[in-house]
């Protein structure tokens, strides 16, 4: 079987260097070596965390506190407030609640 070898080894009295291509006589798959068309040595393969944990189609928080929909009804105002002309000064100094308060009320002032 040919397999293509991914850590430096001796196999047949022969120093082999990692990335060669070699026939391999032997049944079983060293563990120096993965099978030329790419296919893994037999070992599992753990699975990532992101693969493990199931999608989450719940609310989750950002660091901030804030929730998702919090900070997308912000993206929404600040959107409505460029149309409008209506920007917050500082915005960066703020938190995603006081910017959404700030929005809401020059945005009912500016209508």
């Amino acid at each position: 079987m040919k397999v293509k070898v991914i850590k430096d080894c001796y196999y047949n009295d022969e120093f082999i260097k990692a990335g060669r291509i070699i026939d391999l006589k032997e049944k079983k798959l060293p563990s120096w070596a993965t099978l030329a068309d790419g296919i893994e040595n037999g070992k599992k393969q753990e699975k990532t965390p992101e693969e493990k944990t199931p999608v989450k189609k719940e609310e989750e928080t950002p660091d901030d506190g804030t929730t998702k929909d919090e900070n997308e009804y912000l993206e929404t105002l600040i959107n409505a407030g460029i149309e409008k002309g209506i920007l917050i000064e500082d915005a960066d100094k703020k938190s995603v609640k006081e910017q959404i308060k700030e929005l809401e009320e020059a945005l009912k002032e500016g209508k």
